[in-house]
C-alpha cells in the first residue's frame, strides 16, 4: 500500500510540473537559470502559458552555442524595432502558423530557393513599405520613429522591480479599459 501511494505521489507530482501546474522550485534548474525574469510572477501565470515557456526553455537548453548567438540577435533587432512594426510581425507569424504543415515547408523551401538577389529585393520593398508606413504615422501623431525607439529604451533600461511595477499597472489599465470598453493604452503615461 505504501509503494502505490508513493508512486502515485511521484506520478501526481510529475504531471502536475510536465503540464505547468509546479511551483518555480519545481522546475530544473537549468530551467530556472532561464526562466529567472517569471520567477516573482510565476504564480500568476496560466499553466499553459507556463509549460509554453518550459517548452521554450528546454529548447534553448538544447542550442548550440552559435544557435543561440542567432537567436539572441534575431532577438534583439525584434525588440529594437517600433511597437507597430513588432505586432505586424506577429501577425504575419500567426497567420503563417495557420497553414498547413507541408505549406508552410512548402513556403520556407521557395523562399529558401530564391536567389540571395531577389531575397534582397524583397527585403528592401518591405523595408521600404514599412518606411512609408512609419512616415505617414509620424505625420499624422507628431511623434517620430526615433522617439519611440528612446522611449522603449528608457523602458528597456528600467530595473525589473520598474518593470514589474508598468506591468501591473498596464494590466490595472488594460482591466479598466475592458470594464469601460475603451481600447487599452499600448504604453505608460509619461
Amino acid at each position: 500500500m505504501r509503494t502505490i501511494v508513493i508512486l502515485l505521489s511521484l506520478f501526481l507530482l510529475t504531471t502536475s510540473h510536465a503540464y505547468g501546474q509546479g511551483s518555480f522550485a519545481d522546475l530544473q534548474a537549468q530551467d530556472q537559470e532561464i526562466l529567472l525574469p517569471f520567477k516573482d510572477i510565476w504564480p500568476e501565470i496560466t499553466p499553459e502559458r507556463r509549460q509554453h515557456l518550459i517548452n521554450r526553455a528546454q529548447r534553448w537548453s538544447n542550442m548550440s552555442p552559435e544557435q543561440r548567438q542567432a537567436t539572441k540577435e534575431h532577438f534583439d533587432r525584434f525588440r529594437e524595432m517600433p511597437p507597430e512594426q513588432r505586432q505586424e510581425l506577429r501577425q504575419r507569424y500567426k497567420k503563417f502558423r495557420e497553414f498547413s504543415p507541408a505549406e508552410q515547408q512548402r513556403r520556407r523551401e521557395g523562399w529558401q530557393q530564391l536567389p540571395p538577389e531577389k531575397k534582397e529585393e524583397l527585403r528592401r520593398r518591405w523595408h521600404q513599405r514599412k518606411l512609408d508606413q512609419n512616415n505617414r504615422q509620424e505625420e499624422s501623431s507628431g511623434e517620430t520613429k526615433e522617439d519611440r525607439r528612446d522611449h522603449w529604451r528608457e523602458l528597456r533600461d528600467l530595473s525589473p522591480q520598474e518593470k514589474q511595477a508598468l506591468r501591473e499597472k498596464r494590466h490595472k489599465l488594460r482591466l479598466e479599459s475592458r470594464e469601460n470598453n475603451t481600447l487599452p493604452l499600448d504604453r505608460p503615461a509619461e
